[in-house]
């Protein structure tokens, strides 16, 4: 997250998954980096918080899905966004 480097993001991402790591641990880089504009594993990421069912979490999502990246133009990450809410 320092370097801003998407790469590192979706390195992070996929090692989380392939590891089961404790997301739980990870929620609050999770949640800042989720709103950041240059990566584009944000989907991922809210599918990593909607498994932890944290309301911790919440306000973050709802943000994210108020938020538009030219990536996404069928609107998939609002919708993943909302039902993780």
């Amino acid at each position: 997250m320092k370097n801003n480097d998407a790469n590192d993001i979706e390195k992070a991402v996929v090692l989380i998954y392939s590891c089961d790591l404790n997301n739980y641990e990870y929620r609050k880089e999770l949640c800042s980096v989720i709103l950041e504009s240059w990566h584009f594993k944000h989907e991922d990421i809210v599918q990593i918080l909607h498994k932890l069912k944290d309301p911790s979490t919440v306000h973050f999502l709802y943000k994210v899905s108020e938020m538009h990246f030219d990536y996404d133009d069928t609107y998939q990450l609002a919708r993943k966004s909302i039902k993780a809410l």
